[in-house]
């Protein structure tokens, strides 16, 4: 399966308006994360996010749901899963492994524990 065509060209008022959530890159990521940013230099559009483009620019949400379509199905998972539904599966999951509740509450950037013991 080959992703989608590169990314549609945005204003920086389009990105602007697009919404985003912080959150704290782990190690790997981190290092991974460092070493794209410099190979890019001073071209590196550094809005710290955790999934963009190898320039740092973000991904149009266009781009991030037609390849969730593709995945979704080419295998065969139901055409009523969302994209978003994926930040429940991993709340879910992170419950079941014991992860502590602040620990899954700010990694999905949420502004009280109550709701993320709502989903």
């Amino acid at each position: 399966m080959s992703l989608p065509a590169a990314p549609r060209e945005t204003s920086p008022n389009d990105r602007a308006q697009s919404q985003s959530r912080r959150i704290g890159r782990r190690n790997g990521a981190a290092r991974s994360w460092k070493q794209e940013k410099a190979g890019a230099g001073s071209a590196y559009a550094d809005d710290d996010l955790i999934f963009c483009w190898e320039d740092g620019q973000r991904y149009e949400p266009a781009y991030v749901s037609d390849h969730f379509r593709r995945i979704r199905r080419h295998f065969g998972w139901p055409e009523a899963l969302r994209f978003h539904d994926l930040r429940h599966t991993s709340a879910t999951l992170a419950a079941a492994r014991g992860e502590p509740l602040k620990v899954t509450q700010e990694r999905l950037g949420h502004a009280s524990a109550a709701t993320t013991l709502r989903m």
